[in-house]
């Protein structure tokens, strides 16, 4: 089975897991950047247009752990809604 490009407005192939982080990516995670300034991990996840800000972290496991947990709640239905 073939699956969508779009599913309510999300292109699918942006969100599926596995997708390459930016050259400017210091964490390595897909929405987790570190702020010196503020010593702590920001966390955020983009879903239509939008950025949903999740938090911010003192350690890299919680903030990983937020995002992975965000990723479930927000790109999980889309993904199955699509046969992925």
């Amino acid at each position: 089975m073939e699956s969508k490009d779009y599913v309510d407005g999300v292109r699918v192939c942006m969100i599926r897991p596995g997708n390459k982080v930016g050259k400017k990516g210091k964490t390595g995670i897909r929405g987790v950047s570190y702020k010196p300034k503020r010593k702590a991990y920001v966390v955020s996840i983009g879903l239509k247009g939008k950025m949903i800000y999740l938090g911010q972290f003192k350690n890299l496991e919680d903030a990983v752990q937020s995002r992975k947990d965000a990723e479930e709640k927000y790109y999980r239905p889309i993904l199955e809604k699509s046969g992925d």
